[in-house]
């Protein structure tokens, strides 16, 4: 973070777009919905958590948000209890619809989380700090018959939180919560 509270990326469809962080120590970006991919309305289900479970976070000292959120639910940030914490260059980003944003804004954040979407493996891939929600029964990828919380087998930066129950976003919601809180605690240290 720069001294003047604010980070510069260079973003294909925000053009060098200044993220400003204002008081806030921590950018953290959200992506609770997977696009409709499929017309069985359970498969979309288990891939969309309710952005309010998400304002939990909020709770958080210090933590802007910013949403790579795309599709049907990409602009339901605007009306969430929390939505005083998104930064204000959101509009901008939301406007655009590069995977190469997508990258760019998650290099410069401190953590992402994410439902199970492309933003997970991105963010992973990238080795972004992530946490991702995941229902009850998750895809095959992220291993069977899980409970809590649990590291990825796939990203060294990545922690699943599953669902106690089919839809119970609370309780992922939860578990990750108390680990995000911790990590960002312990960062102020180093």
């Amino acid at each position: 973070q720069a001294e003047d509270g604010i980070r510069d990326i260079g973003v294909t469809g925000v053009q060098t777009c200044a993220l400003p962080i204002c008081d806030h120590r921590w950018l953290v970006v959200l992506n609770w919905s997977a696009q409709r991919w499929s017309t069985e309305k359970n498969q979309l289900e288990s891939r969309h958590c309710p952005i309010e479970c998400l304002s939990v976070f909020a709770q958080i000292p210090g933590v802007a948000f910013c949403s790579v959120q795309k599709g049907e639910s990409q602009l339901l940030w605007r009306e969430c209890s929390f939505s005083d914490r998104f930064i204000a260059s959101q509009p901008e980003i939301d406007a655009s619809d590069s995977f190469e944003d997508t990258a760019a804004l998650l290099e410069v954040c401190d953590l992402c989380i994410t439902v199970d979407t492309s933003v997970a493996h991105l963010s992973g891939a990238l080795g972004v700090k992530t946490w991702i929600l995941l229902n009850h029964a998750p895809c095959w990828r992220w291993g069977l018959g899980r409970d809590g919380l649990d590291a990825s087998s796939w990203y060294d930066s990545a922690m699943l939180a599953f669902n106690d129950r089919p839809g119970n976003w609370a309780s992922a919601v939860q578990q990750a919560y108390g680990d995000v809180e911790a990590y960002l605690n312990a960062s102020l240290g180093s």
